[in-house]
């Protein structure tokens, strides 16, 4: 029953310089090392995260 959620990964990684957020995904490098363990509740804060790091950078997808 855990782990069903499938990672946000786009395979479009790009990781600026200075930052730990990934600009493909919006997950920091921690986020994504750690996704795989994570359970299903983990994960769905992780997701509400990179929700919010769309919006501030200005992506609505």
């Amino acid at each position: 029953m855990g782990n069903i959620l499938q990672s946000p990964c786009t395979n479009n990684c790009f990781v600026p310089p200075g930052t730990d957020i990934c600009m493909g995904c919006f997950r920091s490098i921690k986020e994504i090392i750690d996704w795989i363990n994570l359970t299903d509740n983990e994960r769905n804060e992780v997701l509400k995260k990179i929700d919010q790091r769309k919006k501030e950078h200005g992506k609505t997808e």
